[in-house]
């Protein structure tokens, strides 16, 4: 979420892992899944607040942990997708196989 305009993206990573944001002081959420396929197993969570992008590239590390999945804001991200899980019109069809 973008903290100055309250605007939120929403992204399914895939290696190399990269994102392309505006400009912005931004919070970051990861949620991610331990399991044999995608969506499924384990869930590890972690996130940033108010980190400042300002130059064309920049790296950012997220220290991910099955604590951090209890709480908010990872409660209602895991939610989110959970309720959306076998709607077409999210699907992100490039990854699927």
């Amino acid at each position: 979420m973008n903290s100055s305009t309250g605007a939120v993206e929403y992204f399914e990573l895939q290696p190399p892992y990269s994102v392309i944001l505006p400009f912005g002081e931004w919070d970051l959420y990861l949620v991610g899944y331990e399991g044999a396929s995608q969506w499924e197993g384990p869930h590890q969570c972690g996130g940033i607040e108010d980190f400042k992008f300002g130059v064309n590239e920049e790296k950012v590390s997220i220290t991910v942990n099955t604590a951090n999945c209890a709480v908010e804001p990872y409660l209602t991200i895991k939610g989110m997708k959970a309720a959306n899980m076998w709607d077409v019109a999210v699907w992100d069809t490039s990854n699927w196989e």
